[in-house]
């Protein structure tokens, strides 16, 4: 009987071995400063990859795995997916707010760059498989995981909302009114007609099942709406009183007739912030008595982004106002108050 050939452990299986039996031997900080050196690394290395390295390189990982989840059957995807979501899951409880941050920001920049190598034609495929898979994700949800799912986006959707600025409320609104105008623009008749009696239905239902109370709310809510509407639309002579102590960010100050503010162009003489010619002197920091702290040299790789030297940097300061939408990189906070005199 010819002896059994031995396997061959190469430098790849024993190097691989040695990470697995490092790695669960690591406490939560050690695996959280080794995830961060990892970003770090990964960032500046993506930082001065050209626009056709890139392409290759994400040509090649979808490739790759693409033959790997040919090879998987429907039960073996099903446990590498619970096993990647609990993997996932795991290693975003470990991260500080400093990392989720960094990973947003990371995961931003490579789906814009994404995004951005695409042509019309992988737009609408992409498009297309996605609703595909989300049709066919909502078709096999039970009851059950379809409220979990809507009260967990319910929420995200709070909380996302509660950390928006004016600004950003008032930018979101108008993309969400030009998305909507455009879907609907390219709507057939008998869509227009679906959508109409789905949206019915779905009120219909919404209002079935209020009680008493918050029908009471809602009825107050539409008419605070419909009593701030008409005193924008046709204000009063005392709403104008005290305006520049109650902005508003939906109404448009300098189209209006009633409106004379003339132009920024002054100077603070307190904090150097721009105004109006017709302000009250230090109005914007209350006579030099509020005063913000200096803002700190931004870790890498953001530093990196804000340089503008590379490629990806480039894109970055190019749409630098959508990334801070999304992850409020411009908010600064009040930290002390200086009071003198």
């Amino acid at each position: 009987m010819p002896p059994k050939k031995r396997k061959l452990l190469g430098r790849r299986t024993a190097a691989a071995s040695d990470a697995r039996s490092a790695r669960a031997s690591e406490t939560p900080e050690q695996t959280s400063l080794r995830l961060s050196r990892m970003a770090s690394s990964s960032a500046a290395r993506l930082s001065t990859e050209s626009a056709a390295a890139r392409t290759e390189r994400l040509a090649s990982a979808a490739s790759t795995i693409s033959a790997r989840r040919a090879r998987l059957s429907v039960e073996e995807r099903s446990l590498q997916n619970s096993q990647d979501a609990v993997r996932v899951a795991r290693l975003r409880a470990l991260q500080s707010p400093a990392q989720k941050t960094l990973r947003r920001l990371l995961d931003a920049t490579a789906k814009a760059c994404s995004r951005g190598l695409e042509n019309t034609e992988q737009t609408t495929s992409r498009r297309l498989r996605n609703t595909r898979a989300t049709a066919a994700s909502r078709a096999s949800e039970q009851p059950q995981g379809t409220a979990h799912r809507r009260f967990r986006n319910t929420l995200s959707t709070a909380s996302a909302r509660a950390l928006e600025s004016p600004k950003q409320t008032t930018v979101r609104r108008v993309r969400n009114a030009r998305s909507t105008a455009s879907a609907r623009a390219l709507e057939s008749p008998a869509q227009t007609t679906v959508r109409r009696v789905r949206n019915a239905r779905s009120t219909a239902s919404a209002r079935a099942a209020e009680n008493s109370e918050v029908r009471r709310q809602r009825l107050e809510n539409i008419s605070q709406l419909r009593a701030s509407l008409n005193g924008v639309i046709s204000p009063s002579a005392s709403f104008w009183s005290n305006a520049a102590y109650n902005y508003d960010c939906t109404v448009n100050y300098p189209a209006r007739r009633d409106v004379q503010i003339g132009a920024m162009d002054k100077v603070c003489t307190f904090c150097n912030a721009k105004k109006w010619a017709g302000e009250q002197p230090g109005l914007c920091c209350s006579g030099s008595k509020i005063k913000l702290h200096s803002l700190d040299e931004p870790p890498q790789p953001l530093r990196d982004l804000l340089l503008g030297t590379t490629s990806v940097s480039t894109h970055f300061l190019e749409a630098i106002r959508k990334y801070n939408y999304c992850f409020q990189m411009t908010s600064f906070g009040l930290l002390r108050l200086h009071v003198y005199g």
